[in-house]
This record gives C-alpha cells, structure tokens and sequence, in this order.
C-alpha cells in the first residue's frame, strides 16, 4: 500500500565458499522506495561489487511503511555470466572452460602481462605458465578486444603487436608474423576459447 515513509531495506552479500552470505563489513543501507502500483515498488539499487569486478554478489531487499516491520527478504544475485551460473537459491558454479583468477573471470586461453594464461585443464583458480605461450605471443598482445578482420562491427578477436597479424576465422583469438600465416591455429589449446 502507498505510505510516504515507504524504505527499502538494501544488505549487501558476498559469496563465500560457494555460498552467498551477507557482506558484514558493508552493513545495510536504507533508500526512499517508490510506490508505483498496487502490487509493484521500486527500490534504487546502489552499485554491486560485480560492477567492481568481483564475480558474484547481489543484494537482500526487503521493504517497510512505518520504518519499524520489514516484509520477508528477497535475494536479488548478480553474477558474471563469464564464468558463473547461478542457480535461485544463490548456488553457484564455474563454467567449463574459464577460471576464477583474482575474483575475476578469465575465459580459457586469456592472458595477463606476465604471458601466463587460463588454462582450466590445469587451474581454475590461478594463472598457468605455458611456454608456448611465451613463444608465440610476440604477436598477440590480448586474446580479445580489437576489431575482426573478417566480421566487421565485431570486437572480440585478437588485438595485435609487432607487426603481427591476425589469424581471422581460422584462429581468431591469435596473431602471427605476417609472413609465417601458416602457424595460424597451431596451438588450439592456447587460441581457441
């Protein structure tokens, strides 16, 4: 029912263990809520730890017209679909092939400034050295990100260094040396995520 003291009632959770649990550390927080029918509300929601980064997280909203009795909690989970799927009781699992590095999501194959990659077969959890990597990436500087060479519009193939060039639908997420085209697709269990 409307009421000018309608509030919603926001607590930040966490996973932790594989389990959503409230976030202590950030409390509650209480936000003018707006009556917009007979059976709907509106709460503002303030920016979640997933737009931070973070891989999972979400918020227990529930609402009150006097300030004093809450209505039941609802769980409102936001997830990187990266890598997660979370089902509606906030259980959430790794997707096959990505890692969970640094309470972030890699995809298989993804690399960081020191050239060691996502490699799920070997951890899920933490960056693998890979010496063909370190070989080969002269020419690749990030496996995603710059524009395909042969899907116009489409951002999500290799960006290149060195003079390198892209491997296009071949091996679209790899750059070799422009005059050796040949090692496209050499290392599929590198380039193709």
């Amino acid at each position: 029912m409307y009421s000018p003291d309608l509030q919603c009632r926001i607590i930040y959770v966490k996973m932790e263990n594989g389990k959503l649990v409230d976030d202590k550390g950030k409390g509650d927080i209480i936000i003018k809520g707006m009556f917009t029918s007979f059976n709907e509300l509106e709460c503002p929601l303030p920016s979640s730890d997933v737009s931070k980064g973070a891989v999972v997280g979400g918020f227990k909203i529930s609402i009150t017209t006097d300030g004093q009795q809450y209505s039941n909690e609802e769980t409102y989970i936001i997830f990187d679909s990266l890598c997660q799927a979370c089902n509606d009781d906030g259980n959430c699992t790794l997707k096959p092939n990505t890692c969970e590095i640094d309470t972030q999501c890699r995809r298989k194959g993804e690399q960081n400034s020191k050239q060691q990659i996502c490699n799920p077969s070997v951890s899920k959890n933490s960056w693998t050295t890979d010496q063909r990597v370190q070989e080969i990436d002269h020419f690749t500087a990030s496996l995603t990100g710059c524009l395909c060479v042969d899907d116009p519009g489409t951002f999500t193939c290799a960006c290149c260094q060195n003079a390198g060039c892209p491997c296009a639908s071949l091996s679209p997420h790899q750059c070799v040396d422009c005059t050796h085209t040949d090692e496209c697709g050499k290392y599929p269990d590198v380039f193709n995520i």
